[in-house]
C-alpha cells in the first residue's frame, strides 16, 4: 500500500469516527476521490477489522460501527499529538489515573510506527494544574508545539518572531498552564528569563547551537511561572498579601476565596487572608463580597481602600458634575501663563500656575533646585484635584518638558475620574520668540527669568509627547491663541464652566 493510499485511509477513518453517516457523494467529495475509490477504500477498511455497516438508497451511506475487538489502531501526524498532549496533561488531572495514563503513553509509543513514534516522543511538556480562565485559548499548531518541544528536548537555541519581532532564546520548558501554552526560555539577546505565549510565536529553521541548560529560578518551573503571572518575580506568592475581618460567615466566603486562608470567628464573621498583584487590585477584590471589611493589616491595604474610594467617588460623579481639567504647555516664552489666564477668564476657570507656586515657595525659604519645582509641581496638583472634586474647570499652565511632569496632571485626572485635555504652544519663529521671551517681565521676585540659551538648552532636553495633545502655533495674539484652544475643547466634549 503506498504512503498516498494510507494517508487516504486514515483520512477516511478519521471521518467516520465521527459517529455519522456519510453518503458516498458526500466522502468522495470530501476526500477528492471518485465514489469507486471511496467503496474500495471501505472494503480495505473492513479487510482490516473495521465494521463498516452500509445502507443503500438516496439517503443511505456509510457508518463505522464498534466492533466486539479492538481493530489495528491507525492514526494521523494531528491525532498522535492530541494523543500524546491527552495523556500527559491526564498526569495532573487529580482524578487518579497519573500511572494509568503514562503506562498507556508508554504502550502506544511501542506500537507506533518509527516517524509517528518520533513525532510522539517529540512532543514532551510540564502540565501544571490550574482552572482554566475566562479568556479564549489561542490556538496552537501541532507543527509549533512539537517544534518547541524538540529544540527543548536537543538543547538547541529556538528562533522564532514574536509580536513581529526576532527572539533568540535557549529554550527550556513547554509548559500548559491555566489553558494556555508558554515556553519557559532564557532570552539571548536580554539575558534573562522570559515567559512566551505559544500561540504567538512563529519557530524559524533552523535552529541555533546547541545550549548547556540553565537552572530556572527557584528550580521549579511550575513555581517560576505561577509566581511570574502573580507579579512576585519567580517566587510562588503574592506581592501584595493582606488580612480582613468580614462580616460574613466562613461558608459564604469560602467558595470564592482562591488561593487564600479562611478561618472561622463565629457570629457569622471570618477572617481572610488573601494576595494580589497590587494593593489596590487587593482592595477591590475584596469588596466584591458586598459587606463591611475591617483591616487587619497592613497599613498599605487601609491606604489602597482610602484610594479607591476616592476614585469610585469620582466615577460616581454624572459627566456635569465632574471638572474639567486643561494643561496648557510649552517652553518659557510661548505665552503659556498669559493664553491660560485668558481661557481661564472666558470659562470663569480656576487658573493655577507651577510658576507662581514656585516663586512663593522661594520666598517662604526653600532653596531653587529641582525639589523645589517637584514641591511647585505636587501643590498645584493638590489644588487642582480639590476643585476638579467640586466640580470646577481648572486651567493649569507649566512647561511639562518630560512625561513625569505630565504624569502628574494625568493622576490628577484618575483620582477625580476626569481625562487632561493637554495643549502644547509652540512658536516656530525663532526670532520671535526670543524677542517674547527678553521682553517680558511677569513680577514673580524669586523665579527670575531664564536665558535665551537656557531656553535652547531646555528645548534640546524636551521629552517626547506620549498621549493624547494637542500642538497649537503660539504666533498669534493671546486672545487668538486661547480661542483655538477653547475651539478644539469644544469639539472634543461638552465642557461644564
Amino acid at each position: 500500500m503506498t504512503t498516498t493510499s494510507t494517508s487516504r485511509l486514515l483520512n477516511l477513518l478519521s471521518l467516520l469516527q465521527t459517529g455519522r453517516e456519510w453518503p458516498g457523494s458526500l466522502l468522495a467529495e470530501r476526500l477528492g476521490i471518485s465514489p469507486r475509490t471511496v467503496r474500495r477504500d471501505v472494503d480495505r477498511l473492513r479487510e482490516m477489522g473495521y465494521r463498516i455497516d452500509a445502507t443503500m438508497g438516496p439517503i443511505g451511506g456509510y457508518r463505522l460501527d464498534a466492533g466486539s475487538e479492538l481493530p489495528p489502531l491507525l492514526f494521523d501526524d494531528d491525532q498522535v499529538v492530541a494523543l500524546a498532549i491527552a495523556l500527559q496533561a491526564a498526569t495532573v488531572s487529580g482524578v487518579g489515573i497519573e500511572d494509568a495514563a503514562l503506562r498507556a503513553l508508554t504502550t502506544v509509543r511501542q506500537v507506533m510506527p518509527s516517524r509517528l513514534r518520533h513525532r510522539l516522543t517529540a512532543l514532551e511538556f510540564i502540565a501544571i494544574p490550574g482552572r482554566i480562565g475566562d479568556a479564549t485559548p489561542g490556538a496552537v499548531s501541532p507543527e509549533v508545539l512539537v517544534a518547541v518541544s524538540s529544540a527543548i528536548r536537543a538543547q538547541h537555541v529556538l528562533r522564532f518572531d514574536y509580536a513581529g519581532r526576532p527572539r533568540r532564546v535557549e529554550p527550556h520548558h513547554l509548559v500548559a498552564f491555566e489553558g494556555r501554552w508558554y515556553l519557559v526560555g532564557w532570552d539571548l539577546d536580554r539575558s534573562d528569563w522570559r515567559i512566551y505565549r505559544v500561540d504567538r510565536l512563529a519557530p524559524r529553521t533552523p535552529t541555533g547551537p546547541r545550549f548547556t541548560p540553565r537552572p530556572i529560578p527557584g528550580g521549579n518551573v511550575a513555581a517560576y511561572l505561577s509566581g511570574r503571572f502573580k507579579g512576585s518575580g519567580g517566587d510562588d506568592r503574592w506581592p501584595c498579601i493582606g488580612k480582613v475581618i468580614l462580616d460574613l460567615p466562613a461558608r459564604a466566603v469560602l467558595p470564592f476565596a482562591g488561593d487564600g486562608v479562611v478561618e472561622d470567628l463565629g457570629d457569622d464573621r471570618c477572617s481572610l487572608e488573601v494576595g494580589s498583584w497590587s494593593w489596590i487590585a487587593l482592595a477591590a477584590s475584596l469588596n466584591r463580597f458586598d459587606t463591611a471589611i475591617e483591616v487587619v493589616h497592613p497599613a498599605e491595604l487601609v491606604a489602597a481602600f482610602g484610594e479607591l474610594a476616592t476614585r469610585n467617588a469620582a466615577t460616581a460623579l454624572s459627566p456635569r458634575e465632574r471638572g474639567v481639567l486643561v494643561v496648557i504647555s510649552g517652553l518659557p516664552g510661548t505665552g503659556k501663563s498669559a493664553v491660560a489666564a485668558e481661557v481661564a477668564r472666558r470659562l470663569d476657570a480656576v487658573h493655577l500656575s507651577i510658576d507662581s507656586v514656585e516663586d512663593a515657595l522661594l520666598g517662604a525659604g526653600m532653596e531653587p533646585g529641582w525639589t523645589t519645582g517637584v514641591a511647585a509641581y505636587e501643590a498645584v496638583r493638590a489644588a487642582a484635584e480639590q476643585n476638579l472634586r467640586l466640580g470646577r474647570t481648572v486651567i493649569v499652565d507649566a512647561v511639562n518638558d518630560s512625561e513625569l511632569a505630565r504624569d502628574t496632571w494625568r493622576r490628577a485626572g484618575a483620582a477625580t475620574g476626569t481625562t487632561p485635555h493637554f495643549f502644547v504652544l509652540e512658536l516656530a519663529d525663532t526670532a520671535e520668540h526670543r524677542r517674547r521671551l527678553e521682553g517680558r517681565a511677569r513680577g514673580l521676585a524669586h523665579v527670575g527669568e531664564p536665558s535665551w540659551s537656557d531656553v535652547r538648552s531646555r528645548a534640546e532636553a524636551f521629552e517626547p509627547w506620549h498621549g493624547p495633545h494637542d500642538w497649537i502655533d503660539a504666533s498669534a495674539p493671546v486672545a487668538a491663541v486661547a480661542a483655538s484652544v477653547l475651539h478644539r475643547l469644544e469639539s472634543a466634549e461638552p465642557r461644564t464652566p
